[in-house]
């Protein structure tokens, strides 16, 4: 019968971008920017170091003044770590050298993005960073999914304080709300499951969200914000999105008002 037809034909298309999306999902997870080599020019303007460790680069933007902070930056899923370089300027700015990590596959670096590769660079950051500043209190940032290797970084290092902007429980949780319809669990391979592993951090925990955050909706930050039984401080800006945190308050006065 014609809906007998109608019905086997939806689950067909169902099951055929069900499974298109678990072969493709690393595409729809990370949109890396690519380069052969780093200007060299722009990175003299701003005053940035390139680091090479492993077979992979990153860049390191040391103070201005003279401070005993280094912050770790794991940044989001799209572009690479120099796009962050005017955010780091902040940070920069409130007394912090700045180490702009960067991902397998991104920037110059070979390789191809995913959670095991991504948190295994993490280590070669974070290894030479307290190898080189022994002395300087450690933090750790993560933007958006870089969320991720921020939380597993700070289970694992002597962090004073774990930074999350747009924080999120798990990317498994980020990607149902996304696709609903989908079995998620069942599908997704990266999982970056914070919610798991934020107890087993042993520092200052501080968030930072939009409150009109439509790609990581700031209830899964606040759901990551309760989970955690130690020292903890929510931020959330009014009307920002995903993408303007920073603009959309005085972000200079907040990084301040942590130190």
């Amino acid at each position: 019968m014609a809906y007998i037809k109608i019905i086997r034909d939806c689950l067909i298309a169902y099951v055929g971008f069900a499974i298109f999306m678990t072969i493709f999902q690393g595409w729809f997870i990370y949109h890396p920017r690519t380069f052969d080599v780093y200007n060299q020019d722009n990175l003299n303007k701003i005053n940035a170091i390139i680091v090479n460790d492993n077979n992979l680069e990153w860049l390191f933007l040391p103070s201005a003044t003279n401070t005993d902070r280094i912050l770790v930056y794991f940044h989001g899923n799209a572009g690479a770590a120099i796009d962050r370089q005017w955010k780091a300027s902040f940070w920069r700015e409130g007394g912090y050298h700045v180490v702009l990590a960067e991902y397998p596959g991104y920037g110059t670096n070979d390789g191809s993005p995913g959670e095991a590769s991504i948190y295994d660079m993490a280590r070669v950051v974070m290894d030479r960073t307290v190898e080189d500043f022994p002395d300087l209190d450690l933090y750790i940032y993560g933007e958006s999914i870089g969320n991720g290797a921020a939380v597993q970084m700070a289970t694992e290092y002597g962090e004073k304080a774990l930074i999350l902007e747009s924080g999120f429980s798990s990317l498994v949780d980020v990607t149902f709300h996304a696709m609903p319809f989908l079995p998620v669990n069942l599908l997704l391979r990266d999982r970056y499951d914070n919610m798991s592993k934020i107890n087993n951090i042993g520092s200052r925990l501080v968030m930072i969200h939009g409150t009109d955050d439509d790609i990581v909706p700031i209830g899964f930050g606040q759901k990551l914000y309760n989970a955690y039984a130690g020292d903890k401080i929510m931020i959330e800006i009014e009307g920002a999105g995903h993408n303007d945190v920073y603009l959309k308050t005085d972000i200079a006065r907040l990084i301040k008002g942590l130190n």
